[in-house]
């Protein structure tokens, strides 16, 4: 009797936060143990080895994703620029300004604007996909691999990489049912134009429904919520530390109330400026005055070691837990990771994803609104903290639930700081607003969800018959 051939199933992953959000849980696991499923991941071919050795076996297959052929044309470069334009929100407007006033081009800007205006039109963003479909013939680089190994799905795990989208339209070309899934939470209204619709969309959380459908277009019928598949671990009993544990690792006071300052978002992200970390210093400052009694500033530093080696010499005073190297994390990365901001006594962020984590834990979130020392009124509008915050839309939705606080001032942070110590349950109805509407289903499930979709539209059935978060 012949034996029955294997569901194949291609997934892109293009960056480090993909290889997080599918390889080191659920989805991973159930795909090891599934006999009858066959996965070809396609990754970065500087990568290509090291995931050989890591993942790779019998039904896992790696390989390197394949050259983006005309990619490099300036055709297409004009086009992926127009593309930028196509999300209509406050956040991208506000970033064409930014460029343009910290360097760019006079031409570049009125291009660029003029593009987002264009994008705030259903019709031109259905012009725009239709000449991503029909005019860039450039995907040719994959045939090989789907001649190869005739996969009955691809999943665009991230979305935003020429190659997903590649990937997705040479799929669509040649009938085979396509998945795809946004890199992270803010994407839709700070990056995420699909400039090619997959047969079935996975979002994070309930918000992204909306956007995807308001910014995209995209039929509200074929998305499913999964959740967040990289913070699955968070609700499992044997991921969780004490925190004389991990103060032990670190050579944190652990009777000591701990401030925790996670480095990186806008600030790093956005405007690429140094991480000096001034706020900490702030901090220890009024420790060291007796402000804040019986605390300990704790630094996790954005990961790029470009911004670690800016610290300030009063900062690095501090616990500096840098580990993880950059955007390549391991299964003991994200436990410390987890676990720093459970056990922090208080969060401090710059606008980063963090605050979604410190909401699930229930730990109070400051939001960092100033640069340093320097006064706004001595910064360039175009490269102050608070006008990020205040044009970036996903920040605005956050701060909109009352899950935290901002502080514009050293004088604001150490008040802010103060009244969370003494008092850990203020603003809890807010973070519970937050674990609501921008965490998602969180119940370890994550991963599970996503690999029983993509099997099920590999295995050709109904999308309606998926029994995930129906979309109301």
């Amino acid at each position: 009797m012949e034996k029955k051939r294997n569901t194949v199933i291609f997934l892109t992953l293009a960056a480090g936060q993909e290889i997080r959000n599918i390889l080191y849980g659920d989805f991973y696991s159930i795909l090891k143990a599934r006999q009858d499923v066959t996965a070809v991941l396609f990754v970065p071919d500087e990568n290509a080895k090291k995931y050989q050795e890591k993942f790779g076996n019998e039904h896992c297959i790696i390989e390197s994703i394949p050259p983006d052929i005309g990619g490099d044309r300036w055709v297409k470069q004009m086009y992926r620029i127009a593309c930028f334009g196509c999300v209509p929100t406050r956040t991208i407007s506000s970033r064409i300004w930014f460029s343009y006033l910290n360097g760019g081009s006079l031409v570049n800007f009125l291009v660029k604007q003029g593009f987002w205006v264009l994008g705030h039109f259903t019709f031109w963003r259905w012009i725009m996909r239709n000449i991503e479909y029909y005019i860039f013939r450039d995907d040719a680089g994959w045939h090989l691999y789907f001649e190869k190994y005739q996969p009955d799905a691809v999943f665009a795990a991230g979305l935003l990489t020429e190659s997903d989208f590649l990937m997705v339209k040479y799929a669509h070309r040649h009938g085979i049912p396509s998945i795809g899934m946004m890199r992270s939470w803010d994407n839709f209204t700070s990056k995420g134009f699909l400039r090619v619709h997959p047969d079935v969309l996975l979002v994070q959380n309930d918000s992204m429904v909306e956007e995807a459908v308001r910014f995209n277009s995209y039929p509200r019928e074929h998305i499913r919520v999964v959740g967040f598949p990289q913070w699955d671990h968070y609700v499992d009993p044997a991921w969780r530390m004490s925190k004389e544990e991990f103060g032990k690792m670190f050579g944190i006071d652990s009777s000591k109330r701990w401030i925790t300052y996670f480095g990186g978002g806008l600030m790093a992200g956005l405007f690429n400026i140094p991480e000096t970390a001034e706020h900490v210093v702030m901090l220890v400052k009024a420790i060291g005055r007796g402000e804040l009694p019986n605390s300990q500033a704790v630094i996790r530093p954005h990961p790029s070691p470009y911004h670690v080696r800016a610290l300030r010499e009063e900062a690095k005073q501090c616990p500096v837990l840098a580990f993880g190297k950059g955007w390549d994390f391991t299964d003991a990365d994200l436990r410390l990771l987890m676990n720093l901001v459970r056990l922090s006594d208080v969060t401090l962020n710059m606008g980063s994803t963090v605050a979604l984590e410190a909401s699930i834990f229930d730990r109070p979130i400051v939001l960092i609104g100033f640069n340093g020392y320097t006064p706004d009124s001595r910064i360039r509008w175009s490269q102050r903290l608070s006008a990020a915050l205040d044009n970036t839309v996903h920040y605005q939705e956050l701060e909109a639930t009352g899950g935290m606080r901002r502080a514009s001032n050293e004088k604001e942070l150490i008040e802010v700081v103060r009244s969370y110590l003494e008092n850990p349950s203020r603003d809890r109805e807010g973070r519970a607003r937050i674990v609501k509407k921008h965490v998602g289903p969180l119940d370890g499930k994550a991963g599970e969800r996503i690999f029983r979709i993509v099997h099920a539209v590999a295995s050709h059935s109904d999308l309606r018959k998926i029994p995930y978060h129906e979309i109301k």
